[in-house]
């Protein structure tokens, strides 16, 4: 299939201004109950449909062929299954998480109904592609259970570009288990998927692998080289004429982008992707670019209106049951709350993501928040349990280690060694030299002011300590000083 290779961007161009006399003619063939036309053309024609932003016509001409193949007892259950899996990748666009896994489960029961065979090995092979991404953001064993499987079915088959959306999905997925250590498993998985991708000529899959790439390179502090590969990922977005790969990159770039303090230019990628996202009627891709958004706004400094968004954030991840996403829009509203002085409700709304989070591992910011809000409301002993949690988790998965180091040293100044909490304050400068208004706001200048306040040559010597040891080995002696101490025992 051309859309799925180097004639890509030129075959959705022609399907593009052919799309009404290709809808009819489907129509037709559902009317005709002509298989044999639309067996090898369901999948052309739903990549069509997603790529150009017509998710609402991509639902309906589906699930007309599916009911069609549902009454017809000669029909084959390999194709039922497929129409099935495809209704509920367009049910997923509209917002419909519910929906999808319920078309997704009745796909699964009829090939279950049926012997083995390529044909029914294909099907399922798709069924589950399409159930790891709806599970994305609920169920995190039952999603990396789906892809695995995914990925051993095409391999079996043969089928390179099923194999690589199964690797990027995977490769997704471990990526957010924090708490597995898995950032260097994910890579494997997204460089292969993106290999795969590459050979195939295939540059909307490409541009999805390299952004998530670009997320697995950012949680591993080497924001240079993922902002790089995020925008390679929207360049490639931007030839291969698909809007909705182009709203994902632009996401993501905002994203890479600010987290290298670009924030600016960060707003000036996510409007526009936001607005494809709103006229496309994405309601499952709402939430995150939102997100992403506020962040960019709220670290220019302009609290009020990131407040906004994250609020429209957390409502558009709540209307389509993102899990992910609405623990990072609590963490966010958090983040806005602790800057301007509401310490007791960031506490509140870090309580509620961990609570969401107890089926994901992507609360480490929350308790982070958490630990320098309770600082700001005078529980230290809470306040040091919080940050232990953070750095327990950090340290040995060599994920960001900045926020955690700065309640670290905040903590250490508060207990009257200022010289310890230079040592801390320059270790985190040595993962990320972030110099937004937001983290001003809450840390940096008064970690600054604490610094600036030692003699010269203390000063000098606590920021000395660690220059020539690797940054996280630096981290886990820290750690485990602080565990020494008595630190999180309390």
């Amino acid at each position: 299939m051309e859309l799925k290779g180097t004639g890509q961007r030129e075959t959705l161009d022609a399907m593009s201004k052919d799309i009404e006399n290709i809808h009819a003619a489907w129509r037709w063939a559902v009317e005709a109950r002509a298989m044999d036309m639309l067996a090898p053309a369901v999948g052309a024609l739903s990549l069509a449909y997603e790529w150009l932003g017509r998710s609402e016509d991509g639902l309906i001409a589906m699930q007309m062929a599916a009911h069609m193949v549902a009454a017809l007892p000669s029909a084959p259950i390999e194709l039922h299954a497929i129409l099935l899996a495809t209704q509920a990748r367009f049910t997923l666009l509209r917002g419909d998480r519910a929906g999808a896994a319920a078309l997704l489960q009745q796909a699964q029961m009829v090939l279950d109904a049926h012997g083995g065979g390529p044909a029914t090995d294909a099907a399922r092979a798709q069924v589950l592609l399409e159930a790891g991404r709806c599970a994305v953001g609920q169920n995190t064993v039952t999603t990396r259970d789906a892809f695995v499987q995914s990925h051993a079915l095409f391999q079996a088959l043969g089928d390179q570009w099923g194999m690589a959306t199964a690797l990027v999905g995977l490769g997704f997925i471990m990526h957010s288990l924090v708490a597995s250590h898995s950032y260097t498993e994910a890579q494997g998985y997204l460089e292969q998927g993106a290999a795969l991708y590459r050979g195939l000529g295939d540059r909307v899959g490409l541009s999805e692998a390299l952004t998530i790439l670009s997320i697995n390179t950012r949680y591993q502090s080497r924001f240079s080289e993922a902002e790089t590969l995020a925008r390679e990922a929207y360049a490639l977005a931007q030839t291969s004429g698909n809007l909705r790969a182009i709203a994902q990159a632009g996401t993501y770039l905002g994203a890479a982008l600010s987290w290298n303090e670009k924030h600016a230019e960060a707003i000036d990628v996510l409007r526009p992707a936001l607005a494809i996202i709103h006229d496309l009627g994405l309601r499952a891709d709402l939430p995150v670019t939102s997100i992403r958004l506020g962040y960019a706004t709220m670290n220019l400094g302009h609290y009020a209106e990131a407040r906004t968004i994250f609020t429209a954030g957390l409502a558009a991840a709540q209307a389509v049951d993102s899990a992910l996403a609405t623990i990072e829009a609590l963490i966010a509203l958090s983040e806005v709350n602790l800057v301007e002085g509401a310490a007791a409700e960031a506490c509140h709304l870090t309580e509620e993501a961990i609570t969401v989070g107890q089926r994901d591992d992507s609360i480490f910011e929350a308790i982070v928040i958490r630990a320098l809000a309770e600082r700001r409301l005078g529980n230290t002993l809470r306040a040091r349990g919080y940050c232990m949690a953070a750095l327990r988790s950090n340290v040995p998965a060599r994920n960001l280690l900045h926020w955690p180091l700065w309640a670290a040293a905040l903590l250490l100044a508060d207990d009257g060694m200022p010289e310890r909490a230079a040592e801390a304050f320059a270790l985190a400068e040595r993962h990320w030299l972030q110099d937004d208004v937001w983290a001003q706001d809450v840390a940096v200048r008064e970690l600054r002011a604490i610094v600036a306040a030692l003699p010269p040559a203390v000063a000098a010597a606590a920021q000395a300590r660690w220059v020539a040891r690797d940054a996280w080995e630096a981290g886990a002696e820290l750690l485990a000083e602080l565990e020494a101490e008595g630190w999180g025992a309390e």
